[in-house]
């Protein structure tokens, strides 16, 4: 369409402006299509993040009944639950965006974070525009103390007084990871990006640590409070399953 516009528009006289809230290389080649030797202004470059972030990285920690580290096994999701929990009731208690990396973990990590007493709403690819409008307004009018999503609300919200961006899985790329934090800290205020990490997100971190301005830190859990809450994680395992079928059986209904 931009193509389209651009060749029907004279070449003399056409004066053309192109803003866009970030620089990727789908927008560079798209300035070289519409723009003829622009003059490029730009608040941050690529992967910049503002100097009042704080990252702070949680190592998820622990090992299999074969004694080893899997990662892709049911306790590390117990584990990933409970560190959520941790950080949510010591932590980081309202105002808080918390992103998943699929739409069944951001409905599971709202309904974990229900049943655990904690005020939650998610936003999802799998909602209707009501759906999802409702629950972004449950969080602004702070109805709700957390709002669960996918990358869906790392790019186009401005979201008054975001205190804390917490990442449940981080996502496979740097540019992924400056917007989900880009929610916060926004207009010189202050904000703090909390990531729960693995082994494979190494080489993601290295490259936080390497482009922010920012603080890290590296936080360990208190691990009487990990323990308390994976605990209760595992107890709750029954009732999120009940609850999931229970909305499966609404959908067919329907």
């Amino acid at each position: 369409q931009i193509d389209q516009i651009v060749r029907a528009c004279p070449k003399e006289r056409r004066q053309t402006l192109l803003f866009s809230a970030t620089m990727t290389n789908q927008v560079d080649k798209l300035a070289k299509l519409a723009l003829h030797k622009p003059v490029w202004l730009a608040v941050d470059r690529k992967y910049d993040m503002t100097q009042t972030l704080t990252h702070e990285l949680v190592r998820l920690q622990g090992e299999d009944d074969s004694g080893k580290w899997d990662e892709d096994s049911k306790m590390l999701e117990e584990i990933r639950g409970a560190a959520l929990l941790v950080v949510c009731t010591s932590l980081v208690q309202s105002r808080a965006l918390i992103f998943c990396t699929t739409k069944i973990d951001a409905h599971r990590v709202m309904l974990i974070l229900s049943l655990a007493g904690l005020k939650a709403a998610d936003l999802h690819g799998d909602q209707t525009h009501a759906q999802r409008m409702e629950a972004l307004s449950k969080f602004k009018n702070q109805e709700v103390d957390f709002l669960v999503s996918t990358d869906l609300a790392a790019r186009g919200l401005d979201i008054d007084g975001v205190k804390a961006v917490i990442n449940y899985k981080l996502p496979l790329t740097l540019v992924r990871y400056v917007h989900r934090v880009g929610r916060t800290a926004r207009a010189g205020k202050i904000g703090r990006a909390i990531s729960l990490a693995c082994d494979r997100d190494t080489e993601l971190l290295s490259e936080v640590v390497k482009h922010t301005q920012g603080k890290v830190v590296r936080r360990t859990l208190e691990p009487t409070e990990l323990e308390k809450w994976h605990g209760k994680v595992t107890e709750m395992k029954d009732d999120l399953e009940e609850v999931l079928q229970a909305e499966e059986q609404d959908k067919e209904t329907i």
